[in-house]
Parts: structure tokens; C-alpha cells; sequence
């Protein structure tokens, strides 16, 4: 398959997508979901985060001690 056969494939993909979605719009408590979703992996996010900083935060301070 060329580029040209590629370029033609994805454009008829993206109208099937375009039509699907003006056809069935998310309704409201789908957006509710995926709103809570996205929070979701934001808080799970932070929660690695501030994790990571706490182990980082002890390995200094233990190597603090072993240099003092």
C-alpha cells in the first residue's frame, strides 16, 4: 500500500468518525463520567507525585547523615 492509499484510508476514517459522533453526541451523564474519570487520574497523578517527592525528600536527608 502507497502513501496516496494511506492518506485515502484515514481521510475515510475520520469522516465514519465525524458522522458517528454527529449521529450519537455524548450525552450529558457520559460527560459526567468522563469528567470523574480525568479527576480520577489527576488525583492518582498528584498522589505519585507528592510519593516521589517524599522518597526523594528521605533519600537527601539519609544522605545527608552519612556524609555528616
Amino acid at each position: 500500500m502507497d502513501e496516496e492509499s494511506y492518506s485515502t484510508v484515514f481521510k475515510v476514517c475520520a469522516a465514519l468518525t465525524n458522522y458517528h459522533i454527529m449521529k450519537y453526541p455524548l450525552r450529558n451523564e457520559e460527560g459526567i463520567y468522563y469528567k470523574v474519570g480525568l479527576k480520577s487520574y489527576t488525583d492518582q497523578q498528584l498522589e505519585n507525585k507528592r510519593k516521589q517527592q517524599e522518597k526523594n525528600k528521605k533519600y537527601k536527608q539519609k544522605k545527608q547523615r552519612i556524609e555528616e
